[in-house]
């Protein structure tokens, strides 16, 4: 059994900026099938009412395709509409035709009603002249829209912008079936407001005889955004498929709405708005397939990532430069494991010169001690020495002393010899012939002489 879900969530960045939520979805469910819509106005100041613009769009794309829903069914076209070919591709446009040129009708009466405010105005710094003189006055209301109707015979897909619309198949596989437009680059999308709209939508028919589907979500760009490859997306809602499984549609649709204000927080901080479809008992059937794809997704997300980085580091150079600061760095290793064995050469050799010098100058300071205990003791022999000749001196003075009392003694003689001198002459005058000796005879030495040599 099928069940409809919309849930949708201000965006984080919004939050900061008091920005309204510019998204919108809506479901319907009747007696011939089920609808699901999501529409993203557009953040651009020159469409300042897009909030507006994104929830009419929605009402008028629900109303146009359950009309759509009966008209095919009343007029049995449900096999020209299944069958691909210029048929399909009339019937098709013919409901984007409507949709846009209501949607235009619609915003024009409303603006109409409503005229820009001054400060809307101030806004649209682009376009303002174009909106004064009454041109692309739908670009204030600027929106994108996706949209889906489930019956029983097909699933019929619309999508102009670059809101995604994921299908799960019975076998439990995801993809797209409505082809993407090139033009929708990053911040950069079609609009319904653009002038080739009807001629732009995107379409998608499915024949549910022949490939029965479990699942479909129309997400606005915010869900895309927050991850980052559409396989990590598809992963996200095959959780979603597994939880309804478990517990429930209603149950994770309230889950849903609860988490989805966290996904844009640390995602894309942009606006989300997930509307669709789940059929949850058949989800279950595939449940291990779809747990299966999950870590397969994660795996490969994983390995691309890796291989980015890999990419990124080769192609931008900073592998050899990586390399290069390696092998300098091990360069500087080898100089410093060199200089180190240098500098210990050098420590060693210091070392031994250090020790060398220290023995030197104890060897020296010994020699030092010896000599000055030898000088000491010079010094004490000649201070002994000295006091012995100063004994000696004193001596010899005495002897001096004596020598010239002697010498005194002496001086006094020689008047008692020549007393005695003059009585011998006397007496040689008395007797004349026995003071002249013999010839031959030697005279004697003076007793004075002699007795100064014996002093002597």
């Amino acid at each position: 059994m099928y069940e409809l879900i919309c849930v949708s969530t201000q965006g984080y960045r919004h939050i900061l900026n008091e920005i309204p939520c510019e998204d919108a979805g809506m479901v319907r469910d009747f007696d011939k099938g089920k609808i699901f819509a999501v529409a993203d106005g557009h953040g651009d100041p020159n469409c300042p009412r897009s909030s507006l613009g994104s929830r009419i769009a929605c009402e008028i794309v629900t109303s146009e395709l359950e009309q759509f829903c009966k008209d095919i069914s009343e007029n049995a076209w449900s096999d020209k509409l299944i069958d691909p070919g210029e048929e399909q591709n009339r019937i098709c446009r013919q409901l984007a035709a409507s949709v846009i040129g209501k949607w235009i009708i619609a915003v024009e009466e409303h603006l109409e009603e409503n005229p820009l405010s001054e400060e809307e105005r101030e806004s649209c710094d682009e376009l303002g002249e174009m909106y004064d003189r009454g041109e692309f006055l739908e670009h204030i209301y600027g929106t994108t829209l996706a949209a889906g109707l489930l019956t029983d015979r097909y699933l019929l897909l619309m999508n102009q912008g670059d809101c995604r619309l994921p299908v799960f198949h019975a076998d439990g596989k995801a993809d797209e079936p409505v082809p993407w437009d090139e033009r929708c680059v990053g911040n950069v999308t079609t609009s319904i407001c653009d002038g080739d709209a009807a001629a732009s939508f995107r379409f998608a028919v499915i024949d549910m005889k022949e490939d029965p589907v479990i699942a479909c979500f129309a997400g606005s760009d915010g869900v895309e955004d927050s991850f980052a490859s559409i396989e990590r997306m598809y992963s996200y809602y095959r959780g979603l498929l597994i939880e309804a499984g478990e517990n429930g549609t209603g149950v994770m649709e309230e889950d849903l709405q609860k988490t989805i204000p966290d996904l844009s927080r640390i995602g894309s901080r942009d606006d989300i708005t997930i509307a669709g479809f789940v059929d949850a008992s058949a989800s279950m059937v595939v449940r291990e397939r779809l747990e299966r794809d999950i870590e397969r997704t994660e795996a490969v997300s994983n390995l691309k990532e890796i291989e980015d980085r890999l990419a990124s580091i080769n192609g931008m150079g900073k592998l050899d430069a990586l390399k290069a600061r390696y092998e300098n760095a091990l360069a500087e290793v080898e100089r410093a494991r060199r200089n180190a064995e240098d500098l210990q050469k050098l420590l060693a050799q210091a070392k031994e010169d250090y020790i060398e010098i220290v023995e030197r100058k104890e060897a020296l300071e010994r020699k030092k001690l010896e000599a000055e205990e030898y000088l000491a003791r010079l010094s004490e022999a000649d201070a002994g020495e000295s006091v012995a000749d100063t004994g000696g001196s004193e001596e010899e003075n005495t002897r001096s002393e004596a020598d010239v009392g002697e010498a005194e003694v002496d001086s006094g003689e020689p008047e008692a010899d020549t007393g005695e001198s003059e009585e011998e002459s006397a007496g040689s005058e008395a007797d004349p012939i026995e003071s002249e000796p013999d010839a031959g005879e030697a005279e004697p030495e003076p007793e004075t002489e002699t007795e100064n040599e014996g002093t002597q």
